[in-house]
C-alpha cells in the first residue's frame, strides 16, 4: 500500500494526537491546540474519483477555556455532543 497527498494546506496545518471518530457517520474531530479549537471534518472515499479521498470542514468548536493539555475528546454516537478531558 502506497500513501498519496490527496491536498495540503500549507496556511492551516497543524498536528494533533487529540482526535475522535464520530461512531454513526463519517466526521473525525481534531483538537488543535494553536487555536483552541476542536475541528470537524467530513470524510468521504470514492474509489472510481481520480482524486479517491476528500476531506472538508464543517464545524469550528472554538472555547478559550480549552486547555493545551486536552488529552482525549469524545463525542456520543450521533456527534450531536461533545466531551473533553483535560491532564491538570
Amino acid at each position: 500500500m502506497s500513501l498519496i497527498v490527496q491536498y495540503w494546506d500549507t496556511d492551516n496545518v497543524f498536528l494533533s494526537q487529540t482526535m475522535n471518530a464520530v461512531k454513526s457517520s463519517n466526521p473525525l474531530q481534531v483538537f488543535n491546540a494553536n487555536q483552541a479549537s476542536i475541528y470537524q471534518y467530513q470524510l468521504t472515499v470514492n474509489d472510481y474519483a481520480e482524486k479517491s479521498c476528500s476531506v472538508a470542514g464543517t464545524s469550528i468548536y472554538q472555547n478559550d477555556l480549552f486547555s493545551p493539555a486536552m488529552t482525549s475528546i469524545s463525542s456520543n454516537s450521533s456527534g450531536s455532543s461533545l466531551y473533553t478531558a483535560n491532564v491538570n
